[in-house]
């Protein structure tokens, strides 16, 4: 058990996933694989090569902002998310 103070209740699930041994390290060599992963994600999500206006009601737009909140996002991101998940639904 450690003697760190988690920050919050997720926090301390992990810390306890942790102790029970359900997390184990990964290889070097795995890791530098997901490191590359993550990293060509990042490049492709910052590519943007199109704009967009649109005009919400303000009672939407603050419902997408608490959403994206929840999320952890902004809310461009969010809408961006959303907009490319209908997108590419077949």
């Amino acid at each position: 058990m450690s003697i760190y103070t988690p920050a919050d209740n997720e926090e301390k699930e992990l810390m306890d996933e942790i102790d029970r041994g359900e997390w184990i390290p990964v290889s070097a060599e795995k890791r530098k694989e997901l490191l590359e992963l993550s990293k060509n994600a990042a490049i492709e999500t910052q590519k943007k090569v199109s704009r967009m206006n649109i005009r919400l009601t303000e009672n939407d737009m603050l419902k997408l902002k608490v959403k994206a909140m929840e999320r952890g996002l902004p809310y461009q991101t969010l809408v961006t998310e959303l907009i490319h998940e209908y997108v590419a639904k077949q």
